[in-house]
């Protein structure tokens, strides 16, 4: 449950990020950032799908 809310909040900080970035009000630095949160952020998703996807995985005995 921690990780699902990490993400989502995650996802809302992007979100704020990119309406920024938008307008024109990041400066480089500051895109750089946001790049390796983005890639951070790919990362935990995909961890968090492969959790999901061997959870309903049907189990074998």
């Amino acid at each position: 449950m921690a990780e699902a809310l990490g993400a989502h909040v995650a996802g809302e900080v992007l979100r704020a990020e990119r309406r920024r970035a938008s307008q024109a009000e990041l400066d480089d630095q500051e895109v750089l950032e946001m790049l390796e949160r983005v890639e951070d952020a790919q990362a935990t998703l995909a961890v968090l799908m492969e959790s999901l996807q061997y959870r309903i995985q049907p189990k074998r005995f």
